[in-house]
């Protein structure tokens, strides 16, 4: 069984780079909007009232639909995925949803069907930070925990208290309050007031039909979080999309 996991140079200033991020939220919000499928019918409107129907946490794009739309920004999502989709596609996607349906979300926006398809003995230091796409064989996953994902830190200094988001699963407590820009003092965790995600990790290999002659099969290891957690088991032959 095959399952579709969801998971240019363009140096500019800072400055420059900052309005080309809140210009191209617009062409997001336009491309919700106004994309229409080979039916001309409302793709992603009707995506998103699913989800918002189901009470899904997650909207799934196809990536040449964002690329048909609009080339310059589909190629830097594979360049910047994670800046991309942080302070651009999920803004405006929880920003359309609020002006649309009146609804305040925090939906994840995912992104699969990449045009190149990626060996796993074929990935080298030149893809890491990419958004790329990888098929083989699930082989191994561990049991459901939960990860920090975004920690309230209370300062003793200053007695105050201010959130810091978590990318992956170590979290160093900070060092610096951003409230009063002191180091002194203690820094600790709210546990009551911090928020956690649901993660898995799973051991994808490569398919037998691809090894080359006498040539053991290799491996990597994906991080399954929120939605996408028991999606897939040992045996399933997948596709995954991510960083």
């Amino acid at each position: 069984m095959k399952r579709d996991l969801d998971m240019s140079d363009m140096s500019v200033p800072q400055d420059q780079d900052v309005t080309i991020l809140v210009e191209y939220k617009d062409v997001v919000k336009d491309f919700f909007e106004n994309f229409l499928d080979e039916n001309n019918r409302p793709k992603y409107k009707e995506r998103i009232s699913e989800a918002l129907r189901r009470g899904k946490t997650s909207v799934t794009i196809d990536y040449m639909d964002l690329y048909s739309y609009n080339e310059e920004l589909a190629k830097r999502l594979l360049e910047e995925p994670l800046k991309v989709l942080r302070e651009v596609i999920e803004p405006a996607l929880n920003e359309y949803i609020l002006s649309e349906y009146g609804v305040e979300t925090k939906i994840r926006a995912r992104v699969k069907s990449l045009p190149i398809t990626y060996k796993i003995r074929d990935l080298r230091n030149e893809h890491i930070g990419k958004l790329i796409q990888i098929e083989g064989i699930v082989v191994r996953m561990t049991p459901l925990k939960q990860r920090l994902a975004r920690a309230m830190i209370y300062h003793s200094e200053c007695q105050g208290k201010f959130p810091v988001e978590v990318e992956g699963e170590y979290f160093e407590i900070p060092k610096i309050c951003p409230l009063c820009n002191s180091s002194k003092g203690s820094f600790e965790i709210i546990e009551e007031e911090s928020q956690y995600v649901d993660y898995q990790k799973i051991v994808i290999s490569e398919m037998p039909e691809e090894l080359p002659p006498g040539q053991m099969p290799r491996q990597i290891t994906a991080i399954l979080e929120e939605d996408l957690v028991d999606i897939a088991r040992p045996g399933d032959r997948v596709i995954v999309t991510g960083v």
